[in-house]
This record gives C-alpha cells, structure tokens and sequence, in this order.
C-alpha cells in the first residue's frame, strides 16, 4: 500500500473512532437522563412538557381523520411546527400510534448533530481531538441531551440548520455543484416549515448573493421561505383556520415590530430571560470584530460572513420570538454560536503560530494581563449596574492566571501569548455557559417530566374516566387532547380561535369567557386558578369541586389546578368520582375538596 493510502486509512480509521467516541458520549448522556426521568414517575415515561402531546393529537388527526386539530370534530392551528407534525403524522399513518415517536425523532436529531459536527471539523483540517470536544460542546450546552425529553421539534431545527449552515459555507467558501441551487431552496424550505424562527437565517445569506448578483441563488433562498410559511399559511385558510399559527400569534412579539416595546423584548430576551445566550453573542461579537479588523480579513471574509448570519438571526430572534421555557426556542442559537466560536478560535490559533519569531518582553507580557484584569475591574460595575451577566467577564481571572504560567513556563512571544489567551478564554466561557444552562437542564429534566406526569396525564386520566367522550374546558389542551376523546374548549385559546380572536383584541374577560364557556356548555372545567382572577375571574355560575397540589414546578405553569362544575349536580358527582380515584393518583399529588352547596 502506498504511503498516500496508508495516510487515508488512518484518517478514516480517526474519523471512525472519533465518530464513535462522540455517539457513546452522547447516547450516554441521554441514557443517563432518561433514567432520572423514569425515576420521578414511577417507570412511566411523560414528557417533560404537555405541548408534544398537542402535536401528537394533532397528527394522529390528520393521519386518521384528515382533520389539523387536536380533536377530530374542528380544525385547529395549535401546531408551532409543521413539519414536525407532518413526520409524526406519517409515521401514524404507517407504523400505528405510539407515543414515542416524539422521543425516537428527538434522539436521533440529537445524535446526528454532534455526529455531523465531528465530520465537517475533521474534514475542514481539525484534529479528531478537539474535533471531538467542539462538535460536543453545543451537544453539552444546547442542550441537545435534554431537547429529546421535551418531545418537541427543537431537535430536528437544529440539526437542518446545521446544514443549512455548511451548505451556505460551501457556498462562500466556493465549493460549488450544479443542484446546489435547489439544495439551498429545501434546506431553506424545510428549516422555516420546521420553526418559523428559522427564517431569520435566511436574511444575511439572500442579501449577500443578493449583493454578489448571484440572483438565481438569491432568490431561489428567498423562495424556501415564502413556499414553507405561506404553503402553509394557505394550507390553513384551505382547513378553515387562521393564517398564523395561533401559538405564533398569542407568543410571539409579531405585532408591532422595531417599537420602543419591540426593542426592550429583544434587549431583555438577550439579556436576561436567557443570559447564557448573552455570554455567547458577546463571545461571538468579540470574535467576529477581530477577524475584521485583522491580518485574518481576507481569508476569513466567509467566516465573518456566518458570523453576520448567526448574530442576526440572535437579533431578530430575540426580537420577535421566545427564548427560554425550557431552554428550547433558542437551543438553536446557542448550537450555531458555540460552533462558530469554535472554528473562529482555530482560525486565530492556526494564525497565531506564524508570530513565534515576534518576542514579547516580559513587561508588556504584565501589561497585556493587567490591561485583561483592569478591564474586568471597570467593566463588572457598569455590566451589575444594568443587571447584564458577568460570568464572561470573570473568565478574564483564570485567563490571567494561565498567562502568568505561560509567561514563566516558555518562550515569550506574540504567538504563545496569544494562544495561551485564547486557548484559555473560551474553554473557560464554555465552562460559565454550560454551568448556567447545560447543567440546570440536565438537572431539571426528571423533575420536568414528573410535573407533567403529576399533572397533566393524571387530569386526562381522571376525565378519561368519569366523561370519556364529554366536553371539557382546560387550559393545557396536551395530555388531554392524546389520551382521551373528549371534545376540548382551550381557555388559552391555542385550539380555540373565539378565545384568540378576544385575547387578541383584549376582551378576554370574565363577562365573554361566561359567554363561551356556556355556549360550549361542558361537563367539567380544568385550569389554573391563579391565571383567572379580578377581571378575568371564572364566571360565578361554576361551582368549584376540588384542587389537585403537586410539588414545586419546574415546567408546569402553577403548582395547583382547580375543578369547576357547570351545576351542583354535576359537582356531587364529579367530587365523588374524584374520592374513588384518588387512591390511584400519585402520592406527590394532594387532593383538597371544597364545600359545596347544599341542592
């Protein structure tokens, strides 16, 4: 065998240790997790959040009744994820139901993306080594080992905009085939039908070919969006539903965009509903002005370029949309940024080794590490003042530390200076990010899935017993829409466009919801009491039974949901049926009955 043969076997045979190496760590982490789940509920899987079981009602209807909704009696745009829904939905129509299948997409998005990572760091010249560790690190802190267990399409987003991501590099990089056009159209299609959010990638990539007058590229980018939210959007009119999904519309900030309100949600999305994106976009501001004002410009301009991409797709995330409720909706954004950091740091290091022959004396060697450290002394009060987070800054300490070893331990030049800096700095950034958003989530999972395993599937339990087919109010629609057949009226207003259309125009109040809850006329209502209070109190005229305790909440909204009856008969019975199973609900959970009126 030649010695350019050998070469290539020892590659692959890197490649394919390596790939295994990151698939075992992460399928254990998951496993791990997946134990601490089943622990909390006694050997019964629940999802961490109700809202899968929204999705999965919603295909199992589509699949089986050819209806969008979570019941098959109206349509209904509860869905956040089209194409999500549309997986499940054939693989209902296919394979049959099963309430897994959330969970096996959700761990085979999970286990693709560290996987790809690995591949196209080895293959752009990275060692397997730290190969290895960047392709985990946004496995660690997305993080993707918990996305499964929320049983949502978190997973699947961030593994096509990955793609997405390198297909776009290749692009600017100059790596060019003759279907890439059209591979940009679908890959631009499926990530926005997957989560609208996605469309904020698309931006910087249109007005770039855009600007190079690569118009066929530009548009056909352009044109992934508007087949996937409009197909939809008309798809939805078609069904008789609104143009929107009404979960866009009642949580996101779509109304009245760049406002002084539009700009305080993106500034406090950014800041401090999920500060360890904040950490990160700094981190990658940084970075990326570096590279512009450098000798690295030139022959990084398609780096800088993605980091324009991920940066203001952060923006308008931020500005628009959600972040946080479980550290999903800017898992995304976290993933992209922690690799772009990655590459940027190599690129940097890589560079850094052609100034060994500029020395550095020991003085400025001091001033550079007193400059790092004054620094954080004048930044840490102005960044507590406006309440913005400090960890990132912090690292400027170990980074000190590292460089005063650096400076006794080895030659004193420009290029150990400034790998030992940024060698230093980012695993310790890592470090802070992943303990304030990794870890919490790793944490929390099992406690996650017990709420709704305390809670939601045990309300659907209890009315799946006592009115199997009757007509229910509630206002987390999930678990009660999958495993019972009841016909629902969303209080939320999800799966319930009256309540939309009121919350919208703000008239949800205690005088119209008496209206709609009489015109639907139901045998129970299930719902949160604290969410319905002064103007906005439950109509007089239901009578409360009960409330149901579980312990403090990590994913369900309120630890307490109350039970209301439509009349005093239906309250007897409704209170005696729930002192017949409450032996079977879980010991987490406390029952309290309230007084009724005497008949």
């Amino acid at each position: 065998m030649s010695r350019l043969g050998e070469q290539r076997s020892r590659k692959q045979a890197s490649l394919l240790v390596g790939g295994l190496l990151v698939f075992t760590a992460s399928a254990g982490a998951i496993l791990w997790l997946a134990l601490q789940c089943l622990s909390q509920t006694g050997g019964v899987f629940s999802y961490a959040l109700d809202d899968p079981y929204i999705h999965l009602s919603i295909a199992r209807n589509f699949a089986l009744h050819g209806v969008w909704g979570i019941t098959p009696f109206e349509p209904a745009s509860a869905c956040s994820s089209p194409l999500w829904a549309l997986i499940l939905s054939v693989l209902i129509r296919v394979f049959g139901d099963w309430s897994f299948w959330p969970l096996v997409l959700g761990i085979g998005c999970s286990l693709a993306v560290p996987l790809v990572l690995y591949v196209r760091l080895v293959r752009s010249g990275f060692h397997p080594l730290p190969a290895g560790l960047g392709a985990l690190a946004p496995f660690a802190v997305g993080p993707l080992a918990v996305l499964p267990f929320t049983g949502m399409e978190h997973s699947l987003q961030v593994l096509l905009d990955f793609l997405f991501l390198f297909w776009i590099w290749d692009q600017l990089e100059g790596v060019r085939r003759k279907q890439d056009s059209w591979i940009g159209l679908s890959l631009a299609f499926l990530i926005c039908l997957c989560r609208f959010e996605s469309v904020f990638l698309v931006v910087i990539p249109f007005l770039v070919f855009a600007f190079r007058r690569e118009w066929k590229t530009s548009m056909l980018l352009a044109l992934g969006p508007i087949a996937a939210i409009g197909g939809f959007a008309l798809f939805s009119k078609l069904m008789g539903m609104p143009l929107l999904p009404n979960s866009l519309v009642l949580k996101g900030n779509v109304s009245h965009p760049l406002t002084a309100g539009w700009f305080l949600n993106m500034y406090l999305n950014l800041r401090g509903r999920s500060f360890p994106l904040f950490d990160l976009f700094v981190l990658t501001v940084g970075l990326g002005f570096s590279l512009r004002f450098s000798r690295l410009q030139e022959s990084t301009r398609s780096l800088q370029i993605l980091c324009l991409v991920v940066v203001t797709a952060t923006v308008l995330h931020c500005g628009f949309a959600l972040v946080g409720i479980f550290y999903r909706y800017e898992a995304y954004l976290t993933c992209l940024l922690i690799f772009w950091c990655v590459v940027a740091i190599r690129q940097w290091t890589e560079f850094a080794k052609g100034w060994s022959e500029i020395p550095v004396s020991q003085p400025r060697w001091l001033m550079a590490i007193g400059a790092a450290v004054l620094a954080h002394l004048i930044l840490l009060p102005v960044l507590w003042i406006y309440q913005l987070n400090a960890n990132l800054i912090v690292s400027i300490y170990g980074v000190g530390l590292a460089m005063l070893i650096a400076m006794e331990t080895g030659p004193k030049n420009a290029a150990r200076l400034s790998r030992t800096f940024l060698q230093t700095m980012f695993p310790l950034a890592l470090y802070f990010i992943a303990r304030n958003r990794g870890v919490p989530a790793g944490i929390e999972v099992s406690n996650a899935s017990r709420d709704i395993y305390t809670q939601q599937f045990q309300m659907a339990r209890f009315v799946n017993e006592i009115h199997p087919d009757g007509r229910v109010v509630v206002n987390d629609i999930g678990a009660m829409s999958y495993f019972t057949k009841a016909h629902i009226f969303d209080l939320w207003g999800l799966a319930t466009n009256s309540v939309r259309d009121l919350k919208l125009t703000d008239n949800w109040k205690t005088s119209t919801m008496k209206q709609e809850i009489d015109r639907f006329g139901p045998d129970i209502i299930i719902a949160y009491p604290d969410w319905y209070k002064k103007n906005r109190a439950m109509p007089s005229s239901l009578i409360p039974v009960a409330t149901w305790t579980i312990p403090p909440v990590t994913t369900a909204a309120k630890p307490v949901v109350e039970f209301w009856a439509p009349s005093a008969q239906a309250a007897m019975e409704i209170q005696k049926r729930m002192r017949q199973f409450e032996r079977r609900l879980p010991e987490q959970v406390k029952v309290k009955y309230l007084t009724l009126p005497q008949s």
